[in-house]
């Protein structure tokens, strides 16, 4: 990242995956909360501890801090269970609107000749793929670049 600081989801991601590596491989995330306690530094090692609270028949409780530099900068708990039969399933159908997500531009497509500080990470070096339907926050509805203002 430009700004240096660990995105928050990656961290998240990192410590779901810490305290998946402790359990069964029959359980999965039910639910997990977690505390963005100070910046990450991307250019870190962040540690891993993972704390086994409990392991029931159906259920299984983590804890997991990561830390930078003997600082905890994440902490996060969570609770696996084994599936169930008769679990709610649904998802929202794609509003027909909001066309092929593979035929939509990329970020990389929308910042074209941008040259503002983060386009060239959002362009090139992004760990992800994002495309907007109808168009990125930071253009107007025509697909055209928007400069925007700090502000206060």
């Amino acid at each position: 990242m430009p700004s240096g600081r660990a995105y928050g989801g990656e961290l998240v991601a990192q410590a779901e995956r810490a305290m998946t590596l402790t359990v069964g491989e029959d359980r999965r995330v039910a639910n997990l909360h977690g505390y963005f306690l100070r910046a990450g530094d991307v250019h870190a090692q962040t540690r891993w501890e993972v704390e086994r609270v409990r392991d029931g028949r159906g259920f299984s409780h983590r804890a997991v801090r990561g830390l930078q530099g003997g600082k905890e900068i994440f902490r996060a708990m969570a609770q696996f269970a084994v599936p169930t039969a008769g679990a709610v399933e649904h998802s929202d159908t794609l509003p027909p609107e909001a066309g092929d997500p593979s035929e939509l531009p990329s970020t990389a497509d929308v910042l074209v000749g941008a040259d503002t500080r983060d386009a060239e990470y959002w362009r090139f070096h992004r760990g992800f793929d994002i495309r907007h339907s109808p168009s990125a926050l930071y253009t107007d509805a025509g697909g055209e670049r928007v400069a925007r203002r700090p502000c206060g």
